[in-house]
């Protein structure tokens, strides 16, 4: 009896660890639709994905240089590029353009990456895709936690849409 419930007592505090971790790791930054960047400021230019023709998980990431956070990609080095000190409108016009790859790309929505004290950092270059295809246009979930004052950025497709793509090997499936 007493193994039972003092196991039950270390699973539980290790979960417990577990979310405190979790909650500690960093503070989720939040977006905001907008329909422009601003245009005086010289921008880091992040584009992610685009690793093979059909790639769907694309997207662009404008932080504005010289502030307060550097951003980094939660990913390996090899599935983003990034070119500093770009004017607002190159910068805008290259994050649209990279997205316009997709054979499925409908058009990009531009959202500002706002701080914790509500402050504009950066910008979000967001695909949207023909709905004909998976039932939704919108196939990323990305995430902006602030952590030892870097802005991580984790770059993921939703669950569904990962399932219809790829089978449990890892290999594409074809979809149409």
């Amino acid at each position: 009896m007493r193994t039972l419930k003092s196991r039950i007592f270390l699973l539980l505090m290790v979960l417990v660890f577990i979310v405190l971790q979790a909650c500690a790791f960093s503070k989720s930054l939040r977006t905001v639709d907008t329909t422009s960047i601003d245009e005086n400021a010289s921008y880091t230019v992040i584009l992610y994905g685009s690793r093979y023709s059909a790639d769907m998980e694309n997207l662009s990431i404008l932080p504005i240089e010289g502030g307060k956070y550097t951003f980094e990609v939660y990913s390996p080095d090899f599935d983003y590029s990034l070119k500093k000190g770009v004017p607002a409108k190159d910068a805008l016009k290259e994050a649209q353009a990279f997205l316009n790859r997709h054979h499925d790309y409908y058009r990009s929505i531009i959202s500002k990456i706002l701080d914790n004290e509500g402050n504009v950092i950066g910008y979000e270059v967001r695909p949207v895709y023909y709905p004909i295809t998976f039932g939704v246009s919108d196939v990323l979930d990305v995430g902006y936690f602030i952590k030892n004052g870097k802005v991580i950025i984790k770059i993921n497709l939703k669950p569904e849409i990962d399932r219809m793509l790829f089978d449990g090997d890892g290999m594409i499936r074809k979809v149409r």
